[in-house]
């Protein structure tokens, strides 16, 4: 029995299957081939946390971009985001935005949870609030900046989206929220 053989009995009897990869089932393959084929050149990171997913599109995206934008309204991850990208600017023009995104201009109250990830501008429901919560912590609740995109793009905030006409990808993280966000593009989406 070869090397490899055993290898893969040893994993099976620990109840782990080795497979090759089908690039059919590659969701990261399959997101490299639509950004080409639609001649994106541009992602927008709405919910962009510490970065998560722009670590990931750089480890497994083929697909040229010229820009790649991010939105985070926690300060927390936001300077966590800031650190990431430092390192990471090397590959493509990266710009990050200390704001919340949605259907209004102005301030709005997050919800802060413990582990940041859950946080949202909607009101947690009572389930999710006692899930969250123990005697030692609470959520928090900050008054954020909040732009609808169409405003923050008309006052040039974004280097990388004044080209209005480039084909953007969009990636919405904002636990409930998307709606409110699309609503905000106004006419920069188009139907």
């Amino acid at each position: 029995m070869s090397i490899k053989n055993k290898l893969k009995s040893i994993i099976r009897q620990s109840g782990y299957k080795i497979v090759n990869l089908n690039p059919r089932n590659d969701m990261w393959k399959l997101l490299s081939d639509l950004l080409t084929l639609k001649q994106v050149s541009v992602v927008c990171d709405i919910g962009a946390n510490k970065g998560q997913f722009l670590t990931k599109f750089k480890n497994h995206i083929d697909s040229k971009i010229d820009g790649y934008v991010c939105f985070e309204p926690i300060e927390q991850s936001y300077k966590e985001l800031k650190s990431l990208i430092r390192s990471q600017k090397k590959y493509f023009k990266i710009e990050a935005h200390n704001i919340a995104l949605g259907h209004y201009s102005g301030t709005a109250e997050i919800n802060i949870t413990p582990n940041l990830v859950s946080s949202s501008l909607m009101k947690p429901s009572d389930e999710f609030y006692e899930y969250m919560t123990t005697e030692n912590t609470e959520l928090d609740i900050v008054n954020i900046p909040i732009y609808r995109m169409d405003d923050y793009i008309e006052k040039d905030k974004s280097d990388i989206l004044k080209n209005k006409s480039a084909n953007c990808f969009l990636k919405l993280d904002v636990q409930g929220f998307e709606l409110n966000v699309l609503d905000g593009f106004g006419d920069f989406i188009e139907s």
